[in-house]
C-alpha cells in the first residue's frame, strides 16, 4: 500500500504521554538526522493490534516522527488494510509506512 497519512493528534492515546510543551519550533539540526525509535510506543501498537484480533506473522512495528513502520504478512487484504487503518487511528501517528505482504 505504501505510505498513509492520518490526522496526527487525532485518535486513540494509547500512551499517556505528557504533550510537548507549544514552543517557538527549534532550527533544524544540521545533520537532518530523524529521532530515536521509540520502542514502548512501538510494543503498544503491537498489542494494539493482537488486541482487535489481527494476526499478522513475522510482524515488526517501528514508530519514530510520528510515523509507524509495519511490516510481516497478513492472510487477506482486508486484514492488512484493517491493521493499517488501526495503526493509523492512534494518537501521535502521523504516517503509516505499510509494508505489508498479503499471502498468497
Amino acid at each position: 500500500m505504501g505510505l498513509l497519512q492520518f490526522v496526527k493528534e487525532a485518535g486513540e492515546k494509547l500512551l499517556h504521554r505528557p504533550a510537548k510543551a507549544e514552543t517557538a519550533p527549534s532550527a533544524p539540526t544540521s545533520t537532518g538526522a530523524a529521532s530515536a525509535p521509540e520502542p514502548d510506543f512501538a510494543r503498544s501498537l503491537e498489542i494494539l493490534l493482537g488486541d482487535m484480533g489481527f494476526a499478522l506473522e513475522n510482524a515488526e512495528i517501528t514508530f519514530a516522527d510520528g510515523r509507524v513502520t509495519v511490516t510481516g504478512v497478513a492472510d487477506t487484504q482486508e486484514t492488512r488494510e484493517k491493521a493499517v487503518l488501526v495503526l493509523g487511528n492512534v494518537q501521535g501517528v502521523a504516517e503509516v509506512d505499510d509494508r505489508l505482504e498479503v499471502k498468497k
